[in-house]
């Protein structure tokens, strides 16, 4: 994977599969800062990813845990190869403004 929150997300995708519980909340925005054009096919985006609280919970609604809410800045790249119609996500990385 190129990406250690790729590995993060697939092992807590995994827990709520094998344990059976239920992810409650944590609807995800994001807000566009800038688009920059490299190439052709391929842009560099900077945007806003917002989170809202989320609860990990049993089916019969016993908390595992809670995650509060979060607001991160990324930095990532879209690419689309020729002859494909759709988009790439390449290497997310956080960004620090200014």
């Amino acid at each position: 994977m190129d990406c250690p929150c790729l590995e993060s997300d697939t092992n807590a995708i995994r827990e709520l599969i094998n344990e059976d519980y239920v992810w409650v909340g944590g609807e995800t925005s994001i807000q566009v800062r800038r688009t920059e054009q490299v190439a052709a096919r391929m842009w560099t985006i900077i945007a806003d990813f917002s989170s809202e609280p989320l609860r990990i919970e049993t089916r019969s609604g016993g908390l595992v845990r809670k995650e509060p809410e979060d607001r991160r800045l990324f930095q990532f790249v879209l690419a689309k190869p020729t002859g494909s119609s759709q988009w790439l996500l390449g290497r997310a990385s956080s960004y620090k403004d200014g």
